[in-house]
Order: structure tokens, then C-alpha cells, then sequence
């Protein structure tokens, strides 16, 4: 995941890391404030969230094959980040 990460932060210099890898307990507690879900990839190291910006929502707009060169299964649109899940 952190080779892909750096490739994303050199050809998108403007990602900012919100919430990257959470622990079990962590990720409870968000669940239990209505603020995470149950299943979450953070847990396993799987996903990252971006600050909203022009070059987050640039990866919202990717086709799935340079997604794919990336690492990243799944990018998502959340109510005040962007999430990526990594494959």
C-alpha cells in the first residue's frame, strides 16, 4: 500500500492523509459515534482517506485502469473526504 501511496502523492502533490491504518478499538469507536462502518479496510491496512480538494475529486474522475495501476480497487466519495480502497 505505501509504494502506491508515494506514487499517488508524487502525481497528485495536493492529497492530504486524513485516516490511513486504525486499530480494532479505534475503528469500534467510531462505529459506536455513527462515524465509521463495521467492516472497515482501515483496520487491515487496505484503505486511506483524503481531504476533500480539486486533486481528491481528480481521483474520483480516474478510469479503472490507471485506478488499477495504483493498487486502488475502489474510490469513494464520502460526506467530507474521499476514500480509496486498495485492492
Amino acid at each position: 500500500m505505501y509504494d502506491n501511496l508515494t506514487k499517488l502523492s508524487i502525481d497528485f502533490p495536493g492529497l492530504i492523509v486524513t485516516s490511513a491504518t486504525r486499530t480494532q478499538k479505534k475503528q469500534d469507536e467510531l462505529v459506536k459515534a455513527g462515524k465509521g462502518v463495521k467492516n472497515s479496510k482501515h483496520v487491515g491496512g487496505k484503505a486511506v482517506d483524503f481531504r476533500l480538494n480539486s486533486y481528491s475529486k481528480k481521483l474520483l474522475n480516474l478510469p479503472k485502469s490507471e485506478l488499477t495501476a495504483y493498487g486502488i480497487e475502489d474510490v469513494l466519495m464520502h460526506h467530507n473526504h474521499v476514500h480509496i480502497e486498495y485492492i
